[in-house]
């Protein structure tokens, strides 16, 4: 019950881009890496405003299983 009331809340007060921009900032990533800003640095070597549609696969099967990928 507490979820939902939360969750809620939270879409009253955000939109749903700032809503995945806080989850895709405090997952795990794997390699030592919270947040998809860390991650893009560790796995690409770049910051995640420069994604490419490889790096964004990556990325999105990461978050399931962080440390059993490595590219």
């Amino acid at each position: 019950m507490r979820e939902i009331i939360i969750a809620s809340r939270l879409e009253r007060t955000l939109s749903k881009g700032e809503i995945l921009e806080l989850y895709l900032n405090s997952i795990y990533l794997g390699r030592g890496a919270w947040g998809i800003e860390l991650a893009s640095r560790n796995y690409f070597g770049k910051p995640a405003a420069a994604p490419d549609a490889a790096g964004g696969r990556h990325a999105g099967g990461s978050a399931q299983g962080a440390d059993l990928l490595r590219p």
